[in-house]
């Protein structure tokens, strides 16, 4: 006799025996089918923040499930987090262990159900990661490091990576690969989802924004990475972030618009450095009141000054900047025009620069008759003597007075030359 046509196949436990005269059917539940729910999986494991005496760890499943984390000193576990039940059912899971003991290296495992399951079936309604660890700092209470700020500058074969620290002193180290890592846990992280050479870290403890470089890189392409940062109060680890590397060593990419300190494209450093639209820091004279050092002059168009050796001195009147060099306050100019340095003095009107001589000269003018002015006692003034008429005269003395005067005679085409023939004025 067919008792009933099901949809779904159902599990029974068939109990008694032929003295009772009858049989009893116990319903178990139903059986996996086609069309059940996908079975859970744990990925992004991150062993967050550790402290001494606290442990946070984020995962994710594939579909909302329930979870917990059984942990001990060695992989057989002792303990359950949360201890007689487990977490809400979501995706995103962070479970903090509790009551642990300083500097030392525990082992975990992850669990996760699909709601309502009481008992599990692993790879079907239930799934539970590989053995993991971890291990507690020498100091008490939560982790106090984090990592903030976090931006990415890169060209076509390496990433400077920017980041800031608080707090306690941390060295920070980066990981990162092509593929999304699965899993980044313990200390050192287990590198599951990066090859392990791609790993860069400090060398020792610090605080503050700073950066650290990754490479060598694939040009025009996505990678994923993390940052852990490890010292006295703990470990912290980022989650998974991404960037993507530039088609070309010239062209930056950026994952805030900022140089690989944090400027912003277009401002100015503490060291007076200018952030470029190519994402390079640059010393340009022009800007944020970079001064070039002693004996150099700036020079080139606003945006592109450079600093350039001035001329050495050799003691030269020449060597002096024209007026043009300052601005009408006396202020030298900066950039400088050309032919104008920063070490040279301006020059000076009483200065004789250069004389060129352009003839030679045999011919003086002299008076040809004189008279004697009256001296006036009440000014101050003595007698002079004054001119009345100029004469040629080819010889002077060593007092300036003519001692050889020439004939009277005026060239027509040239008032101060005379002349005796037609001649004296031509040659």
């Amino acid at each position: 006799m067919i008792l009933a046509q099901l949809k779904h196949t159902v599990r029974f436990l068939l109990v008694g025996s032929a003295a009772l005269g009858g049989l009893t059917f116990v319903l178990l539940g139903p059986r996996a089918t086609q069309g059940q729910a996908t079975a859970p999986q744990i990925t992004f494991i991150n062993v967050r923040s550790v402290g001494g005496d606290t442990a946070t760890i984020d995962f994710s499943t594939n579909v909302p499930t329930e979870a917990r984390i059984h942990y001990g000193l060695t992989s057989s576990y002792t303990t359950y987090e949360p201890a007689s039940t487990w977490d809400g059912e979501k995706i995103t899971h962070e479970i903090i262990l509790s009551s642990l003991t300083q500097n030392t290296t525990y082992h975990f495992q992850i669990e996760v159900r699909l709601k309502g399951t009481t008992v599990c079936n692993f790879g079907t309604d239930c799934a539970k990661s590989a053995d993991r660890t971890l291990r507690t700092s020498s100091g008490t209470g939560a982790g106090s490091l984090a990592i903030t700020g976090i931006t990415a500058d890169c060209i076509d074969t390496s990433c400077y990576l920017i980041y800031s620290t608080g707090g306690d002193a941390a060295t920070v180290g980066a990981r990162w690969g092509i593929s999304s890592a699965s899993n980044f846990s313990g200390n050192p992280p287990d590198p599951a989802g990066y090859p392990a050479a791609s790993f860069v870290t400090e060398t020792s403890p610090q605080t503050g924004k700073r950066s650290i470089q990754i490479g060598p890189l694939v040009a025009n392409t996505t990678y994923y990475y993390r940052l852990q940062a490890n010292g006295a109060a703990g470990q912290f680890t980022t989650d998974e972030l991404t960037l993507k590397t530039s088609t070309n060593a010239v062209d930056h990419v950026f994952s805030t618009g900022a140089c690989r300190d944090g400027t912003a494209i277009g401002a100015c450093n503490n060291n007076h450095e200018y952030c470029s639209t190519s994402g390079s820091l640059i010393q340009d004279c022009t800007r944020c009141g970079f001064l070039c050092p002693a004996g150099q002059t700036c020079t080139g168009s606003v945006g592109s000054g450079a600093c350039i050796v001035d001329p050495a001195l050799n003691g030269a009147p020449s060597q002096c900047n024209q007026p043009d060099c300052y601005t009408p306050s006396g202020q030298f100019i900066n950039p400088a025009p050309a032919g104008c340095y920063a070490s040279w003095s301006a020059c000076s009107a009483n200065t004789i620069l250069k004389v060129r001589k352009d003839r030679g000269c045999n011919l003086w003018l002299s008076c040809d008759s004189t008279f004697q002015s009256a001296p006036n006692p009440a000014s101050g003034t003595v007698a002079e003597n004054q001119c009345l008429s100029l004469v040629g005269c080819n010889q002077i003395n060593d007092k300036g007075q003519c001692v050889n005067p020439l004939p009277t005679g005026q060239c027509s085409n040239d008032p101060i030359r005379f002349c005796n023939v037609d001649s004296d004025c031509t040659a």
